[in-house]
């Protein structure tokens, strides 16, 4: 089984589904930014030359990547940690192409604007994100980052809808890392292959 695990940079995916892979040896989690940049040969962690990457070559890329991990059949359940729709540098556009339709379900995973907030800032020393317009206000960057969310939810709801997927949120607007793991591992041994 495939499960798309998508949110907006900060919201906590990561965190959650390393914890998931520690619960339940089950789980098996692929980093979609890491198997892109192998896909398009680039160095682990080359992020600069991924955003740099035209969107048409990262969808071909990831379009390969997707068929392939599909057609290698496992009794793990594949996570795989990505995002609906990036921001970068103020600037929003879709994450996904007609690849995503090849997975089995979606989970959103989102919190409250100020949360994330608090989550994008308190890691922003440790990780270049670039999500936000250069020299903009605190204010303003929160207000991206609102309307970053919104889109992000429209996204995946239609995504879900127009492939007629099971889909689940996952409101992680606590630090509760363990109960936010449980309710996906719940959610992932609803969805039916």
């Amino acid at each position: 089984m495939n499960i798309f695990v998508g949110g907006v940079n900060g919201v906590g995916k990561s965190t959650i589904l390393r914890r998931v892979t520690q619960i339940d040896k089950r789980f098996e989690v692929i980093h979609l930014a890491s198997g892109i940049m192998q896909q398009l040969g680039l160095a682990p962690g080359s992020y600069d030359a991924l955003r740099d990457t035209p969107s048409k070559a990262q969808s071909a890329a990831t379009t390969i990547m997707m068929q392939a991990l599909v057609s290698r059949k496992t009794q793990q359940v594949r996570l795989i940690d990505g995002h609906y729709s990036y921001l970068i540098e103020g600037t929003q556009r879709s994450a996904t192409d007609t690849w995503i339709k090849l997975l089995d379900a979606y989970v959103l995973v989102t919190a409250a604007p100020e949360v994330i907030w608090r989550r994008i800032n308190s890691d922003e020393v440790l990780r270049d994100r670039d999500l936000f317009t250069a020299d903009s206000s605190d204010a303003a960057k929160q207000a991206q980052l609102a309307q970053f969310i919104k889109v992000d939810e429209t996204d995946f709801e239609a995504l879900a809808k127009a492939h007629q997927k099971d889909h689940f949120v996952l409101t992680h607007n606590d630090d509760d890392v363990d109960r936010a793991a449980k309710q996906l591992i719940n959610f992932c041994d609803t969805v039916k292959t």
